[in-house]
């Protein structure tokens, strides 16, 4: 009886951790992308630097990322054509400030001072990395899927980290 009791907590544990460990995929497509009609793709490799506002973007991270990229259109058997492709492929990469409201222990809030009116919360800065795929068709230009997802904070030196977070998100793009 302990044993099963024992059994049945570690189950539940690994249950809710694997739950709250997924990193969620967002995709989204045209109700009439077939991908079956499409045979071959361009891809377009974001250039670094190109945003003067924003110098977080590493070419090296952006190779990693065009690796990764199309080694899983290759898996989908889609053929690579610069002169007369029939879908467009790049990808978009970033990170977001955030700032998170942190309670003070036991929901009360801390005041400075009596006589002070305002109170003291704690504001905790997070960071949140992002990479989108764009699947556009050549002929109308318009982009007929899109995937997203967060990467961890350690995506950037570590190529296996990529390759999954871009298998991720294309195991949302539709079979053929």
């Amino acid at each position: 009886m302990i044993f099963k009791n024992i059994v049945l907590a570690l189950i539940t544990v690994l249950v809710t951790l694997s739950c709250s460990m997924t990193v969620p995929v967002y995709s989204d497509q045209f109700e009439s992308f077939d991908p079956s009609s499409y045979e071959s793709f361009r891809f377009i490799k974001p250039e670094p630097f190109s945003d003067t506002s924003d110098i977080s973007e590493n070419p090296v991270i952006l190779t990693r990322i065009s690796r990764s990229i199309l080694g899983s259109l290759e898996n989908l058997s889609l053929d690579e054509d610069q002169a007369n492709p029939d879908l467009e492929i790049s990808f978009a990469y970033g990170s977001k400030d955030d700032y998170r409201y942190r309670p003070t222990s036991f929901g009360f809030q801390y005041r400075r001072h009596p006589f002070y009116n305002d109170t003291f919360y704690n504001y905790v800065p997070s960071k949140e990395f992002r990479l989108a795929i764009y699947v556009k068709e050549s002929s109308s230009q318009e982009v007929v899927w899109y995937g997203s997802t967060r990467l961890p904070k350690s995506y950037s030196s570590d190529q296996g980290v990529i390759d999954e977070a871009v298998e991720r998100i294309f195991s949302s793009y539709p079979k053929s």
